[in-house]
């Protein structure tokens, strides 16, 4: 009984440390990328909304950005941004056809696809090597 009480304690030390070396920016993107993990399942299975999976992914790129990636590091972000809003969009309009989506998510989902490739578009014309 003492021996798991200890190990339970150390173990929430042991995170709380690690937590506590880790800066507020990458907090952000592993709870951004907790939350993109979560939100991409739900909406395979259909308990959340496209807008939120869109959104989650956006957010995810923005906090790698602002967590200070940059360089090739910062397109793979961007690269991975607009293959999770291309695999989307290709689920949102399967959606559609089979009507179990309207029409405006095919939209929406070109839209946040086609906002992924430009911002990679652009990473790549202004990074070395692309």
């Amino acid at each position: 009984m003492r021996r798991a009480l200890w190990v339970a304690m150390f173990a929430t030390m042991s995170s709380l440390a690690f937590a506590q070396q880790t800066t507020p920016a990458q907090q952000r993107v592993d709870a951004a990328q907790r939350v993109v993990n979560v939100i991409g399942a739900q909406y395979a299975s259909g308990t959340a909304t496209f807008e939120d999976v869109a959104l989650w992914n956006k957010r995810l790129f923005e906090a790698k950005r602002d967590a200070g990636a940059t360089g090739a590091a910062l397109v793979a972000a961007a690269q991975q941004w607009a293959d999770k809003m291309k695999a989307i969009e290709q689920l949102a309009q399967q959606r559609v056809h089979t009507g179990t989506a309207s029409a405006s998510e095919a939209d929406k989902a070109l839209y946040y696809r086609l906002e992924a490739e430009m911002t990679l578009a652009k990473l790549k014309a202004s990074a070395p090597g692309y």
